[in-house]
């Protein structure tokens, strides 16, 4: 049986369950494998793809750190099985006694061979049993769901929600320009205007039905966030190269240049985050709150603790340019 060399093509999200999902693309071939994962799994092949390390090492890290210090190391991973919607991998490590193979999760190895650059492979058997698990083909333009959960097995990625919803609504139409990239499942409606590269991930809502949303050059509006506004209210207005973390909610905000904004916040109307300022994830940043410049607020409600420090300030420019170039893998690998 022959083993298919893959790549990741990146994660996506599915706006039905919010499951995580990794998407291993034949790199040979047109033909894209789907595997539902946890979100820790997902959050450490996501740093791996951007080329951020955590500051202490994380399971993953450790994992490899034990390998080179006893002299082995990870020559590929292989996904070798699928039972009863459940996907089983190999690691295979060369020590010195001989190469073993490690039974694994796919996440784990996934996650594992992009820390270690080895090799993953998917064996050829598993396009077809997955098709026959499920229904449709496994190109890039349908997705059937493999899981080891208690989510419905069958599922194909309905048409509609195969590309991104950008809509009209009351005279005003979204512009978007060529070099940016909104996700599939996403929705930009109305009078929002994106700037050049910037990016709109995953069930991502921009809704400028009521008043304007813009959004900068170069700036990331990731998995899951809502931007919206009141009626008569201040717009939404988020500078260049701005990080928006996942579920985020701009609700009449402006976040001007090199913010990074932490997942699961909150900035309610009238508020100005200064430029390259950090908010904490989970903040919840009141109506009309003003931040100085190069600040580090958090908590709910948000305060300022004082400076950004300095080695997130160092990365702010760095984080959004890592989301510009993961938005040209996913409109290339994950869009049909």
């Amino acid at each position: 049986m022959s083993m298919i060399p893959v790549r990741v093509g990146g994660l996506a999200i599915d706006e039905r369950t919010k499951s995580p999902v990794v998407l291993l693309q034949e790199i040979e071939g047109n033909r894209v494998l789907p595997i539902w994962i946890g979100p820790m799994e997902a959050s450490a092949i996501h740093m791996e793809l951007l080329g951020k390390k955590y500051q202490r090492p994380l399971t993953h890290d450790l994992m490899i750190n034990i390998m080179e210090g006893l002299n082995a190391k990870v020559s590929r991973v292989v996904i070798t099985d699928l039972k009863d919607s459940t996907f089983f991998a190999n690691i295979y490590v060369d020590g010195g006694s001989g190469a073993i193979a490690i039974d694994a999760r796919p996440s784990d190895s996934i996650a594992i061979a992009l820390r270690s650059r080895a090799p993953i492979f998917i064996m050829d058997k598993l396009f077809d049993k997955s098709v026959a698990e499920n229904f449709g083909s496994t190109s890039k333009g349908s997705i059937p769901k493999i899981s080891a959960n208690s989510i419905p097995r069958s599922y194909r990625l309905p048409g509609a929600m195969s590309r991104p919803l950008i809509a009209s609504i009351l005279g005003h139409t979204p512009l978007i320009p060529s070099t940016a990239f909104v996700a599939a499942t996403a929705t930009v409606v109305g009078d929002v205007v994106l700037g050049e590269e910037a990016s709109v991930w995953y069930g991502a809502v921009l809704r400028g039905d009521v008043g304007k949303i813009r959004v900068g050059r170069r700036s990331n509006i990731q998995d899951a966030c809502i931007l919206h506004l009141t009626r008569g209210g201040p717009p939404v207005e988020v500078g260049e190269e701005v990080t928006v973390g996942h579920r985020v909610i701009v609700h009449g905000a402006r976040v001007e240049d090199r913010c990074l904004v932490g997942m699961g916040s909150v900035l309610l109307d009238g508020c100005i985050i200064g430029e390259e300022s950090l908010v904490g994830a989970g903040s919840v940043v009141l109506e009309g709150m003003r931040v100085p410049p190069r600040s580090f607020i958090a908590g709910v409600p948000a305060r300022i603790k004082g400076p950004i420090p300095e080695d997130v300030h160092a990365r702010l420019r760095e984080s959004a340019e890592g989301y510009v170039r993961l938005a040209r893998e996913h409109a290339s690998v994950v869009l049909p």
